[in-house]
Formats: C-alpha cells, structure tokens, sequence
C-alpha cells in the first residue's frame, strides 16, 4: 500500500509518480488511439469527398460510450467495495484475535495469584499459538509470497502437521481450543466459567471474520462482466478515434482528444483491477506483512519476563525438519512461509530502552512447493547484542531475577 500525504496546492507532486499507477500503463494505448486518429486524418479516410465517409452522426457512438460509462462505473464502484470491504474483514480478524490475547492472558494471571502450576508455559505457548494463527491466516491470503515473524518460531512437529492439511488456520484454532480447555481443568484461566467463554466466542468471531476475507480472496470478479468490460475497451479504442477524426478538423486536436477518451476509459479500468484483488504483494494491495508485524506488537505488550525467555528457549530448540509434505491451500496454491524466527520482545532486559528493542534473528523454515526450505531474511538486523537463555537451567535463573529486571526496563 502506497501512503501519501495530500498537497492542498501541490497536487501536481503525484502525477509523476511511477509506483503504483495506472497512468503508465493506459499511456501504450492512448498513444495508440492518437495515432490511429491521425493516421485517418492524414490519410483523409474519413473525408466523403475522398471516398470515406466513415461516420456521418456520432449518435452511435453515444450509445455505446453511455453503455461503456454505466459498465465502467458499476465495475468501479464494486471493486471499490470489495477492497473496502477486505480492509474491514482483516482489521476484525486482527482485532478479535488481539482480544482473545489479551483476555486469556489476564485470566490466567489470576491463576499465579493462586498458586495454579504452569502459568508461564501456559502463557508461552498461548501467545505463541496466537501469533501462527494470524501468520498462517494471512499467509493464505498473501499465497505465501512473504515470509511472516511468529513468537516463539515453528517446531519441527508444527511444521510437519501444518504441511500436511490445507486449512492450516483451523489447525491453529484446534491447537488452542485444546490449550485453553487444557488450562481450565488445570485450574488456570481462574475465572467463572460464562466469563472462559467469551475466549471462545472472541476466536469464533475472528474466524468468522477470516472467512469473509477468504470468500474475497477466493470468489473472483465474475467472469462475463469482466470478459465485456475489456471487450467493450477494445472496441472503444478504434471507435474513439474514427469519431475524432471525422468530427474534429484540426489535425492535431483530433489525436488529443482521443487519447485522452480512450486513456481515461482505459485508466478507470486498471484502477477497478487492482482494488477488486486487495490480497498480494503489489503496490496497490493492502499491506498484510505490515499488520501482521502490528498485531505481533500488540502481543508483545503483554509478555512479561518469564514468558518471554520461555518463548526464546523453545526457540532454540526448534529444529529444520528433513521433509514436509507443504499444503497447498484451499485452492491448491503456494503454501505459507513462515518464519521460524524468535520474536519476543527485549525491552523489559537490562540496558534497553523501549527505542533499542532488539529481535534475535535465526534461520528461517518456509514451506514450498512440497519440501521445507531453510531461509535467511536480508532484512534482519539485530541492533544490539542481546545474550538469550539457551538452556533450561538459565531459564530458570532469568526467571527468578526477573522482577528485578522488569523493575529496571519500565523505570528507562
């Protein structure tokens, strides 16, 4: 997604811009529509004292322009809604699930207050679980083009079981319908029971939201309107220019006014194409790594120092899988690449500002074309040096200086 800043006098400051417009690509064929127009003119084709005489009453071409028009309009205005309407079904799925999060969390906090066992694991692998479901959710709608940041990486077992289904999302949702009903007849989630439900009800609605957003991604515009829509802009492009050049004299205004009819149809075209397809990686589509990068945010702010070591330590363990099978999607596609890259926050450590968060960055497990492939991300940069706990044992030792620590990061 393309972000601008509106001029109230420097308008003009947009129309050179070459990313993401459509001017570019409706140019090749305005130029084509002036030529053709002064070619008939030059020619004099269209005079009837040459033999020409090829329109004699623009009314037909009224017709078919006010045919155009309608078709264009309603093509426009419904891409329009499609894209509005995916923007709006992915802010709910992210919402919802950053809901689930933060509840789940509180709850179970209650739990340590009461000398329930198991809190921090339980908290670990919650976030973890939430964090693969909104990745794995927006790589199926990304066709897994980009590889996506996930708490506490992918195991070599998640990565097997995810490579084998095609919903991979309702996987995840399993997994932590199973976690949260684990945690309960622990005792955890310490709260009464009508209130454990609304974690529930939370994913079931940010599911249901994903799905909307699925229904887009899978159900493209239909066919035919399409098929006469660019059939009508071929037509256009050779009727414009017989009417210019018969019922404009000047030899020169005649390919002006052409190229700007058939350019400006042409252009509203290409902009109702690329809204009625919000899902990818082109300039134009909605920007899904960025909020997933957000909603990750989100879930930072709610890990404490023991959760966090707890994420990291997992994610040292996690090994390459030799094989696994990728799913393909729904629709028999480019399964997700995900990152198996440790993402915890380091902002509660010592000698760390919340301006010098820093993400160790380990090899990464993407899932492709029916094997699993180790990436490296060229963009991963660790600012600071930051020495995370590799082993039970330091774990442990972390933990228990954590309230220290957390002390010191909050007062920076």
């Amino acid at each position: 997604m393309i972000r601008y800043k509106r001029f109230q006098c420097l308008f003009f400051r947009f129309i050179p811009i070459i990313r993401g417009s459509v001017l570019h690509l409706t140019l090749p064929r305005a130029i084509f529509a002036a030529f053709l127009t002064f070619a008939l003119k030059y020619w004099k084709v269209t005079i009837e004292d040459m033999g020409g005489g090829l329109m004699y009453h623009p009314y037909p071409l009224h017709a078919f322009i006010l045919v155009v028009s309608f078709m264009t309009v309603f093509h426009t205005n419904m891409a329009y809604q499609r894209y509005w309407e995916a923007r709006t079904q992915i802010q709910a799925f992210s919402s919802k699930l950053a809901d689930v999060a933060t509840q789940g969390i509180a709850f179970d906090e209650i739990s340590d207050v009461q000398s329930v066992k198991g809190g921090v694991d339980f908290r670990a692998k919650f976030l973890h679980l939430m964090s693969l479901l909104h990745g794995v959710a927006i790589q199926y709608l990304l066709r897994g083009q980009v590889p996506l940041t996930i708490f506490g990486g992918i195991s070599e077992e998640e990565t097997v079981k995810l490579g084998k289904v095609q919903d991979q999302a309702y996987v995840v949702v399993h997994w932590l319908n199973k976690c949260i009903v684990k945690r309960c007849h622990e005792g955890g989630l310490a709260v009464a029971p009508p209130i454990q439900t609304r974690l529930f009800q939370e994913l079931s609605n940010a599911m249901l939201a994903y799905n909307q957003a699925c229904k887009i991604e899978d159900t493209p515009f239909p066919f035919p309107y399409v098929q006469l829509v660019h059939t009508f802009q071929l037509i256009l492009a050779f009727m414009v220019p017989i009417v210019s050049a018969s019922f404009i004299e000047d030899p020169y205004l005649a390919p002006v006014v052409a190229a700007l009819a058939v350019g400006g149809f042409h252009a509203m075209v290409d902009c109702s194409l690329q809204m009625e397809t919000p899902f990818g990686t082109r300039a134009n589509d909605l920007p899904l790594a960025e909020l997933h990068e957000d909603y990750n945010k989100r879930l930072a702010c709610m890990i404490d120092i023991p959760t966090a070591c707890r994420l990291t330590s997992k994610t040292h363990h996690a090994k390459h899988p030799p094989h696994a099978q990728a799913a393909n999607g729904r629709d028999s596609q480019n399964a997700p690449l995900l990152d198996n890259n440790d993402s915890t926050p380091v902002k509660w450590l010592q000698r760390l500002s919340t301006r010098e968060v820093g993400v160790p960055h380990f090899p990464h497990i993407g899932i492709g074309n029916g094997e699993a492939n180790l990436l490296v991300s060229s963009s991963a940069e660790t600012p600071h040096e930051v020495i995370w706990p590799t082993s039970d044992a330091e774990t442990s030792d972390i933990e228990r200086e954590s309230p220290e620590q957390g002390g010191e990061g909050e007062g920076e």
